[in-house]
C-alpha cells in the first residue's frame, strides 16, 4: 500500500509540474512583443555591406519579425530615415543614406507591407548625433531613424544604429 501511495504522489507531482510548465510555455507564446522591442531588434541588427545599400543576411530574421508586426497593423504608417558618418563625399553619403532607407523599404514591401504606407528619406552626414572624429562617434552617426505613426497620430520612434562597430560607413 505504501508503494501505491508514493506512486500516486509522484504522478500528481509530475502532473502538476507539467501543467505549470505548459502554462508558462503558453503564456510566453501568447505574449505579443512590444512594438518598440520588435523595432529595436530589427534595427539593432540591421547591417549593410560596407559602403553599400545591400542588407546583410543576418538582418533578415529581425526584418521579417518587423514585417509580421506591420502586416497585422495595416493602418500604421512607417517612415525610415537613413544617416551616415562623414567618411566619403557629401553626395556619396546622401545617396547612400537614401539607398539604405529604400533597401529596407523594398525588403518590407517584398514581405507584404504596402508600399504606400512606407516613406523613406536620407540625410547623409548632415545630422550627426556624435562627433565624427572618433570611430565610436562615426558608428553612432551611421543610423536609421524609424518612426511608426498610428491612426491616432501617436508615434513610436526608434533611433537605431545600422552598425555597432566601425565596419561600415
Amino acid at each position: 500500500m505504501a508503494k501505491s501511495s508514493t506512486t500516486k504522489k509522484v504522478v500528481i507531482t509530475v502532473t502538476v509540474l507539467a501543467l505549470i510548465g505548459l502554462g508558462i510555455y503558453l503564456y510566453k507564446k501568447s505574449r505579443k512583443p512590444k512594438e518598440t522591442d520588435v523595432l529595436k531588434d530589427a534595427f539593432d541588427n540591421l547591417v549593410f555591406e560596407t559602403g553599400k545599400d545591400v542588407i546583410k543576411p543576418e538582418s533578415f530574421p529581425f526584418l521579417d519579425e518587423l514585417a509580421g508586426v506591420m502586416t497585422k497593423a495595416k493602418d500604421w504608417k512607417l517612415n525610415i530615415v537613413g544617416h551616415t558618418d562623414n567618411q566619403g563625399s557629401d553626395k556619396f553619403n546622401l545617396d547612400l543614406s537614401k539607398k539604405r532607407a529604400n533597401s529596407v523599404k523594398n525588403y518590407l514591401v517584398a514581405k507584404g507591407i504596402l508600399d504606400a504606407v512606407i516613406t523613406t528619406d536620407g540625410k547623409g552626414e548632415s545630422m550627426p548625433i556624435a562627433p565624427n572624429d572618433t570611430p565610436e562617434g562615426r558608428s553612432k552617426n551611421r543610423r536609421v531613424e524609424f518612426t511608426i505613426i498610428k491612426p491616432d497620430n501617436s508615434v513610436i520612434t526608434c533611433l537605431l544604429y545600422t552598425s555597432p562597430s566601425p565596419r561600415d560607413s
